[in-house]
């Protein structure tokens, strides 16, 4: 029975991680929230450049992923 708990208990961060990137994954692969001001004539490519920063959309996904787990950890501890 022991093993069987310390096997369950190994293998709990394995599940997370996937659990979190299939998540990730899925709400990544619509694409940029600012592709619907990119054909605006109204809203200067500048704009969309200071948007994608202030969001992080000019960083790596992986950089992406590992902000998007700490600040979900970070939310989670704080839940009363």
């Amino acid at each position: 029975m022991g093993a069987y708990i310390i096997r369950r208990i190994l293998a709990m961060p394995v599940i997370l991680f996937c659990v979190a990137l299939i998540s990730f994954i899925i709400i990544n692969a619509k694409g940029s929230p600012l592709d619907r001001f990119a054909f605006n004539p109204k809203v200067k490519p500048a704009d969309i450049a200071r948007m994608k920063h202030n969001l992080g959309l000019d960083e790596p996904v992986y950089v992406r992923f590992f902000h998007t787990s700490v600040h979900s950890c970070t939310v989670i501890s704080k839940i009363p």
